[in-house]
């Protein structure tokens, strides 16, 4: 299979689409095989092995409609649930969760513990130590059904636990309720990772801390909400994931201290990285985006070993495939998909990047390609697209690519020195970077004009991206000509979906659920207008206090969802 393991990995992608939307796409399937079987692109071993690893996903990956209902095994009420963790504990201020394999459902479930508002931190803190990975537990709680959307667009909390395979959560008055013993050999490694993160926040500024942990240690709870916004609706959300980049820089700073100071001899060297990487994935929050970047590099070294050749194609391929079967849930990770798209899209157009010669020139390239590559899903998640993203992030991806990560990679083992030399970074960082932010956020009043369309469909994104990749794969042969009148075809696409409800002889209406109160959406035939009737409160009946939680978790979501821009009237 080595240069075929692409076909391969598109086997199991288009079975990820069979499961998940239709029939069809078995169908095109079938078809694409056998072609470029009669065209002599494939032998009967490669349509052979093509064949076997689709219809094995397809039975492996699972469906969300026919997840069982696991709560009528059970007797409605507390009840005593009897199995172990199978994640790291996450600590917020207003909550600690994590995930429980419930051993008489064979099912993953997510514990909640909400402390009591008059609860002592400190007791708190000490009763939840018993909570490890891989703990062995009983706990009494109640299972219940995660809460699902009762509008369109808002966010569903049920479909996004479903994702992870998660299909109740149990919900816990106090820590007591869990009695818990025993861990397993990786909660070492979270325990680490914990002991880091609060050891960064002793060392060092809120400000720098809080950084440190998003690009280092992948924590970026500790990230101002208006900021990790802000990133997200410029398409900036990368920057804060760790990524490609990130291990790239840790592996040369790794490179640089066992080899160039003779500490190790090269072979040496790459078996200590081998052993470093999957716990640093660890360490690092495991998120699909480090997964992907370390295993890649895991599978250079060891074909290396072994002094077998395999293209960069055929090993994102091998780690696409060897993820998915790690978790068949991983495939609704947007982390996953946004890294495996934008990787995808710039390993095929290599050649057009390495036709640069201006470094400039090739930032461009490089955010430009990025950005081209996600905006399906940009549409499908967000809703909405911000057409200056590309030009913010040939400006801010230098920055955080030259400067800041590689000042946190730097700053993390320096922060065990006396705390004098950690205070001298953290005051330059704090100056330097502050001010970038605070450009991003003038950049955000002066030209925020998103493109706002609402979802789009599955066709949409299957012929925007045979549309793009015919334009690279003529941009990458200099047919100029040509890729311009293809590329004229995607802003087209974009338009045409954006002018869907314009050309829609029906009108709407939409009653929103914002619970104390009515809302009333009346869509205009031809969109010649959109009149909104609320009668909500703009106040939480609970603490009496005032609040845009409705506006911003359920009728701004709706508008955009719709594509809605502005209303015509207000009531």
């Amino acid at each position: 299979m080595k240069g075929y393991w692409h076909i391969a990995a598109i086997s199991v992608a288009i079975a990820c689409l069979t499961v998940q939307f239709h029939l069809i796409f078995s169908i095109g399937f079938f078809l694409w095989v056998g072609y470029l079987y009669f065209d002599g692109r494939l032998t009967k071993i490669h349509v052979l092995f093509s064949l076997t690893i689709f219809l094995f996903f397809l039975s492996y990956l699972p469906q969300f409609d026919k997840q069982e209902d696991h709560t009528a095994l059970i007797p409605v009420g507390y009840e005593l649930l009897k199995g172990s963790i199978r994640s790291d504990i996450l600590i917020t201020d207003n909550r600690v969760e994590f995930t429980f394999h419930e051993q008489q459902l064979e099912s993953k479930l997510l514990v909640v513990i909400f402390p009591k508002p008059n609860t002592n931190q400190a007791d708190f803190k000490n009763e939840i130590k018993i909570l490890k990975h891989g703990a062995t537990c009983v706990i009494n709680g109640e299972l219940e059904h995660p809460s699902t959307s009762r509008n369109p667009g808002q966010f569903d909390y049920r479909a996004y636990l479903l994702s992870k395979g998660i299909t109740h959560q149990v919900i816990v008055d106090l820590p007591s309720d869990i009695k818990c013993h025993g861990a397993s050999f990786i909660n070492r490694f979270y325990k680490v990772r914990s002991n880091l993160i609060s050891f960064v926040e002793s060392k060092v500024s809120l400000e720098t801390s809080s950084w440190l942990t998003s690009l280092v240690l992948g924590d970026d709870s500790k990230l101002p909400d208006e900021t990790v916004d802000l990133f997200q609706r410029w398409g900036l959300s990368h920057i804060i994931a760790i990524s490609g980049s990130n291990i790239a820089l840790l592996l040369t700073l790794i490179y640089f201290l066992l080899i160039k100071l003779n500490l190790f001899t090269k072979e040496k060297a790459q078996f200590i990285v081998l052993l470093f990487l999957p716990v640093y994935g660890i360490l690092a929050g495991g998120e699909p985006s480090v997964w992907r970047a370390c295993m890649m590099v895991m599978i250079f070294i060891l074909i290396n070993q072994f002094k077998l050749k395999f293209s960069i194609i055929d090993v994102l391929s091998i780690t696409f495939i060897f993820l998915i079967l790690a978790d068949k849930y991983i495939i609704h990770h947007i982390g996953f998909q946004l890294s495996f798209l934008v990787t995808f899209g710039l390993l095929l157009s290599k050649n057009w990047l390495a036709n640069s010669n201006s470094l400039l020139m090739q930032t461009l390239q490089i955010s430009f390609v990025s950005q081209m590559m996600i905006i399906p899903l940009q549409f499908t998640y967000f809703s909405m697209l911000q057409p200056l993203s590309i030009l913010l992030n040939v400006i801010v991806v230098p920055y955080f690519s030259i400067f800041a990560i590689p000042l946190m990679y730097i700053l993390l083992p320096i922060s065990f020195l006396p705390k004098a030399f950690p205070h001298i970074i953290d005051i330059l960082f704090v100056k330097v970077h502050y001010s970038v932010i605070n450009f991003v956020r003038w950049v955000d009043q002066v030209a925020d004009s998103p493109f706002i369309i609402g979802s789009v469909s599955t066709i949409f994104a299957i012929i925007y991206f045979i549309l793009f990749f015919v334009f690279m794969d003529q941009l990458a042969r200099q047919k100029l000509q040509q890729s311009f009148m293809i590329g004229i075809f995607l802003p087209i696409l974009i338009c045409v979906a954006a002018l869907r409800p314009y050309f829609s002889p029906f009108g709407t209406v939409t009653m929103l659920d914002i619970g104390q109160g009515d809302a009333f959406v009346i869509e205009l035939p031809y969109r010649k207008g959109v009149i909104m009737i609320d009668a909500g409160a703009k106040f939480n009946f609970e603490d009496m206090q005032a609040t845009d939680s409705i506006s911003e978790e359920i009728i701004k979501p709706y508008f955009y969802s719709r594509g809605i821009k502005k209303l015509m009237r207000y009531f």
